[in-house]
């Protein structure tokens, strides 16, 4: 072999580094900022539409409202802001989080395995969800109890005793 050939490792991580800054720098300039203006924009869209429909004005002004202390602006009647702060942007919130979750649990899942088209039917996972869902089923129905859930769970953390909560 030739010294062409041969590359030291040094420049060969220098190169990597190179490649992996350039296509980062590139993503990293807009997507957080576009993508959080979208998350927001969605977030507001959520609260505002529904089976009572209220203006953007006002999901702002009583956000704006309740998250720094002030008060409520006479424009927008007590009922809305009910609707807004007590109903509708908790759900919001949590339809957020467990997006988040979601995405990343299958970023973790994809990184785990190192493929990029990795998903829950091909791994198995799907699977063994459904035979839990199963198990939950039957035990529910032979046991005459509407919700096994709680049960389960109880079971399954050790260091609490499951029976004295159980019936």
């Amino acid at each position: 072999m030739n010294d062409v050939e041969l590359m030291t490792r040094q420049e060969r991580l220098q190169e990597l580094q190179t490649a992996t800054k350039h296509r980062t720098e590139t993503l990293g300039s807009w997507a957080v900022p576009v993508l959080t203006a979208f998350l927001l924009c969605a977030i507001i869209a959520a609260v505002a539409l529904g089976s009572v429909t209220i203006s953007a004005e006002q999901v702002l002004a009583v956000l704006s409202a309740k998250l720094t202390g002030s008060v409520v602006p006479e424009s927008v009647p007590p009922a809305m802001t009910d609707i807004i702060w007590d109903i509708r942007i908790p759900r919001v919130i949590l339809a957020a989080l467990v997006g988040a979750g979601l995405a990343l649990s299958g970023a973790i899942m994809q990184a785990s395995v190192q493929n990029p088209l990795a998903e829950p039917f091909i791994l198995g996972i799907a699977s063994g969800a459904s035979v839990g869902a199963v198990v939950a089923i039957l035990l529910g129905h032979l046991l005459g109890v509407a919700n096994v859930g709680v049960p389960l769970w109880l079971l399954a953390v050790p260091s609490w005793q499951p029976w004295q909560y159980l019936p």
